[in-house]
């Protein structure tokens, strides 16, 4: 871990799944970021972006939470469901800014933070996509865009012919991040972030000693629709920090029909990293030293 803090805007459809909660905790809690913002993606971004003030309050005052779009670039409409806003509790609206866009507050910052700011989005790169077709330029002045999304190289090929959720809610903005950003580029695929498993009694068992009371109200509705927790975003935003995944200069692709996406190992240094392999020892002990 580098001693010097990391400016990070964090793009995010937090209410839909847990994790999405507990990267911004881990962001939150990391005396190595930074955060300067939160954009909100996806439908009901009001509601989302209350979740996320409910957890900003009393910890970064100055923090603002930026609702973009609830739809995808074709324009269909993305997640209309908020299952874990039930869990939100005494949110602080004034931490919400719902008419200054996420890619003009980037635009705005980059200009004067060139290369020190970086991105991670944890949902579809609607948002990310509109700053990059908005400012093409300034994408050049961005430290990096970190991403889960995508799914790739697997040996359960009925998984691979699914699309991942976040690629296929906006596969034309997947398809602007890779071929048109000018930062470097780190993406993440479920089949390496799924490795991300943890079991629920663990898991709420940590939640408890570390008295993350909306993290808990929101695990009790999760595990009524889910059999299984995956921290797959949780996984994202460490890789600026920590060396947690191996990436491999990739050549991604994706189709904007079927939202399947592909890659071929590549030699150009421009091209996109894929992440390819994950220590589990040093997220496992990273999640606890950070967040528990």
């Amino acid at each position: 871990m580098t001693g010097f803090q990391k400016k990070i805007f964090l793009d995010t459809d937090i209410g839909t799944n847990i994790d999405d909660s507990l990267a911004l905790q881990y962001l939150l809690q990391n005396p190595m970021a930074d955060l300067i913002g939160i954009g909100i993606v996806t439908g009901n971004s009001m509601l989302r972006a209350q979740i996320a003030a409910s957890q900003v309050r009393n910890i970064k005052k100055q923090l603002i939470i930026y609702t973009g779009h609830e739809m995808s670039l074709e324009g269909k409409l993305m997640q209309s469901e908020v299952p874990l806003f039930p869990a939100m509790h005494n949110p602080d609206l004034k931490f919400i800014n719902s008419t200054v866009k996420p890619w003009d507050y980037l635009a705005e910052n980059i200009k004067k933070e060139d290369g020190k700011i970086h991105i991670i989005a944890i949902g579809p790169l609607t948002n990310i996509a509109q700053f990059i077709l908005y400012y093409p330029d300034l994408s050049a002045k961005l430290g990096s865009i970190t991403f889960m999304g995508g799914f790739f190289h697997s040996d359960n090929s009925s998984l691979e012919s699914r699309p991942e959720r976040n690629a296929n809610n906006d596969p034309k903005a997947f398809k602007i991040v890779i071929e048109k950003a000018m930062c470097p580029v780190y993406c993440l695929g479920k089949e390496l972030t799924r490795k991300t498993e943890m079991d629920f009694d663990e898991f709420e068992d940590l939640l408890r000693k570390s008295r993350l009371e909306i993290l808990l109200r929101e695990l009790e509705l999760f595990k009524q629709k889910r059999s299984h927790l995956i921290l797959h975003d949780v996984l994202a935003v460490m890789c600026p920090f920590i060396p947690v995944v191996k990436f491999e200069t990739s050549k991604i692709s994706i189709d904007t029909e079927s939202g399947l996406t592909d890659f071929l190992l590549s030699s150009h240094q421009n091209d996109p990293k894929l992440g390819i392999s994950i220590n589990l020892p040093l997220f496992r002990k990273e999640l606890k030293q950070i967040i528990f």
